[in-house]
């Protein structure tokens, strides 16, 4: 759990550093999100979408 915990942080220092550099507006205060930093409320459509423009056929979240 350490390490999620330190994976996570590591992505809101990451975050906060972008916003520093005029990337964002608004603090991000999601780890799945749009670019504007707004909730996904599906993720299954989004994870489906990624794969598509990543041209990655027959992938599953449940497989990662």
């Amino acid at each position: 759990m350490p390490r999620s915990k330190d994976a996570l942080l590591a992505w809101q220092d990451h975050l906060e550093l972008k916003r520093s550099k005029g990337m964002y507006t608004k603090k991000i205060e999601y780890v799945f999100c749009r670019i504007d930093g707004t909730p996904l409320k599906r993720f299954d459509e989004a994870f489906r979408e990624a794969c598509k423009r990543a041209n990655i056929v027959d992938l599953h979240f449940h497989y990662l």
